[in-house]
């Protein structure tokens, strides 16, 4: 069995079953729950050409309970056209190419076969959309029913695909301040497993299989930026926590500079960082680009710790600038994303044009969703 425990990180309290509070400071373990891994020695399963090739950094006991669609191993291809408009060298990882065209499969593959492991079957989530698709099939694969609630805001495309998937749906009309906010509410009431309100802490380490893949597929030479396209911030402190591991265990030297990036109708992390001020709920959201509309985020005070750590920077963006940006990367390199993908270029565009950016930097943008889920805000622009 592997030697890995799961604690909170606000009172380093090691933590049994999947509560969701810490049983000693009451904080809740979706926000400061972790896993960590006393291994000194990993190694990469290269017959698995998916999340699971990290087998010694995953927080699963036995392979046989492993629910895997070939998620992850995504394409990391250098981007010619934004190296020579950006002067420097320019990387887009591809997470369009996932079984739900999205990053949340890794993260959903992990917790489910987790809440298999733990012999769990009635399953829920809260979702604005990709989440909540990735959920679905997981489950769905496997035989479990898949409650999924999300905001009759969510686009029809999403919706859509969610029944396709499976799915039995549950609308709910208030503004969604934080999909793991939501899901502890709904905790108290409804008798199910949440998953990001119990397992939070193994969907969280799925997501950080991005930044092993990044580390790999450059040979091992680490990035010098990387910019995420960030909501609630679980990607964003899932990566640097996977690379805070691959720097312990000495197999990069350095930590790359940070960069979030946010819809400026909708981007409190951005204004805590320029007011340099704790996080302030956004009270009336206003972007069409649902899957980063996040007014809360509750990892969103992490996002701005790792950004003051490793002297990264937070951007915003109007929809306009990032549905044109959609269009360009379709046009320039052939991949078809969503408007919160395309937070990353416009982020580049503008680092680029500061010292932020040198001429010899390695820059990775992460292109988190595929664009047939948002169809519907491109309609005027390319008709």
């Amino acid at each position: 069995m592997k030697d890995y425990k799961y604690y909170c990180n606000n009172c380093n309290t090691n933590i049994d079953g999947h509560p969701v509070r810490c049983g000693k400071c009451n904080q809740i373990l979706a926000v400061t729950g972790r896993i960590s891994y006393q291994t000194t020695n990993v190694e990469i399963l290269n017959e698995k050409n998916n999340i699971w090739r990290y087998w010694d950094l995953l927080p699963l006991d036995k392979e046989t309970n492993i629910i895997s669609k070939n998620e992850g191993f995504s394409s990391l291809n250098k981007s010619e056209y934004y190296s020579n408009l950006c002067k420097c060298n320019v990387y887009l990882k591809d997470e369009t190419k996932n079984p739900t065209n999205s990053f949340k499969d890794r993260g959903m593959s992990v917790a489910v076969s987790k809440a298999r492991e733990l012999g769990l079957i009635d399953l829920a989530t809260v979702s604005t959309g990709n989440s909540g698709l990735s959920f679905s099939m997981y489950t769905n694969s496997i035989g479990l029913k898949s409650r999924v609630y999300i905001p009759k805001s969510t686009d029809k495309e999403k919706t859509l695909l969610l029944r396709l998937y499976g799915a039995e749906i549950t609308f709910f009309t208030e503004n969604l301040s934080d999909t793991r906010t939501k899901e502890i509410e709904l905790s108290r009431t409804e008798n199910q497993t949440f998953i990001k309100a119990h397992l939070h802490s193994y969907y969280f380490e799925g997501q950080k299989t991005i930044g092993f893949e990044i580390i790999e597929q450059l040979n091992f030479d680490v990035p010098d930026i990387i910019i995420v396209p960030t909501g609630g911030g679980t990607l964003f402190t899932s990566l640097w926590k996977g690379f805070e591991e691959l720097h312990r265990l000495n197999i990069i030297s350095k930590i790359p500079k940070p960069v979030c990036v946010q819809a400026s109708g909708c981007s409190p992390i951005v204004n805590a960082f320029k007011s340099k001020d704790k996080i302030k709920e956004i009270k009336n959201p206003n972007t069409s680009v649902s899957s980063i509309r996040i007014a809360n985020p509750s990892l969103g005070n992490e996002v701005l710790n790792i950004i003051e750590k490793y002297n990264g920077t937070a951007l915003s963006f109007c929809d306009e600038e990032l549905i044109e940006n959609v269009i360009e990367i379709a046009r320039k390199d052939g991949i078809f994303v969503e408007p919160a993908c395309s937070t990353t270029i416009a982020g580049l565009k503008e680092l680029s044009r500061t010292e932020f950016i040198k001429e010899s930097d390695t820059v990775v943008c992460i292109l988190t969703g595929h664009g047939y889920k948002s169809m519907n805000l491109l309609f005027d622009k390319v008709n």
